[in-house]
């Protein structure tokens, strides 16, 4: 899978919890809190899967 430029390097599981906290509508600085990345690292994420 192809990282997000400039993204940290994020486990799949992580990734997956991104994807499935953004479904359920939880806010980006609750999203990085819970996975332990910056808001950037999930929007990148968010946009790489076209969950903005």
């Amino acid at each position: 899978m192809a990282r997000p430029e400039g993204s940290s390097n994020l486990s799949s599981n992580q990734i997956n919890k991104i994807i499935e906290m953004t479904e359920e509508g939880k806010l980006r600085p609750e999203i990085a809190e819970e996975v332990g990345c910056s808001k950037v690292t999930v929007w990148r994420w968010q946009k790489k899967y076209d969950l903005l």
